[in-house]
């Protein structure tokens, strides 16, 4: 057994994944690229500063070449007090850097920021899953629940998943319901170019201090 993974146990020891901690912004990270999913049938995460590791990447992809289901787990922040989300996504391909046609599965606001990510995710599929589903979604190093980790400094997690059983999800309508509550607007524009500026304003933020 690989010494990374010995407090896990052998029948679990699973394929590894990735884990990227994300701002939530009321849902519009999430949606935005849904929307273009939906529309089609992929779409493109980036993953902004810090990167994957050759090694991390490569494994991925290999993993995906040999059709082993691979997943970006996107962990999100639901409020003061409250538990991380994830938010299970199908990944098709991990790039260190896009073409013009992979450009249009990229929300618009991620356009002007290409030279400050080194990492994008190419997913085809987002589902919420259970909460309690989150246990099983364990550190590769340590073995220990990744939501223990969560609330470090630390946004990008290699990982693996614990047992044999399939991810439970929610269902659909319970995201549509999430999606009814954050008041999400089909007009994608303005909420693109709000979204744009406020994260330049969090990457500048942070390396001045």
């Amino acid at each position: 057994m690989n010494k990374s993974t010995k407090n896990i146990p052998a029948d679990e020891v699973r394929n590894e994944h990735v884990v990227v901690r994300i701002k939530s912004d009321d849902g519009r990270t999430v949606e935005s690229h849904r929307q273009i999913l939906l529309k089609n049938k992929k779409a493109i995460f980036a993953k902004i500063g810090k990167g994957l590791s050759t090694t991390f990447a490569n494994q991925l992809n290999k993993q995906i070449e040999n059709k082993i289901p691979t997943y970006l787990f996107l962990a999100v922040y639901e409020g003061w007090d409250q538990p991380f989300s994830l938010i299970k996504c199908e990944l098709s391909g991990v790039h260190t850097a896009l073409n013009e046609s992979q450009l249009n599965l990229v929300p618009k606001y991620l356009h002007p920021m290409q030279r400050m990510i080194s990492t994008w995710f190419e997913i085809k599929s987002i589902k919420w899953i259970a909460q309690q589903e989150t246990k099983r979604i364990c550190m590769f190093t340590s073995g220990k629940e990744i939501s223990s980790s969560l609330r470090g400094t630390t946004a990008l997690f290699r990982v693996v998943i614990k047992g044999t059983s399939p991810i439970k999800e929610i269902a659909d309508q319970v995201f549509n319901e999430k999606k009814k509550e954050s008041n999400f607007s089909d007009d994608f524009a303005e909420i693109e170019e709000d979204f744009y500026q406020e994260e330049i304003d969090s990457i500048v933020g942070s390396r001045n201090r």
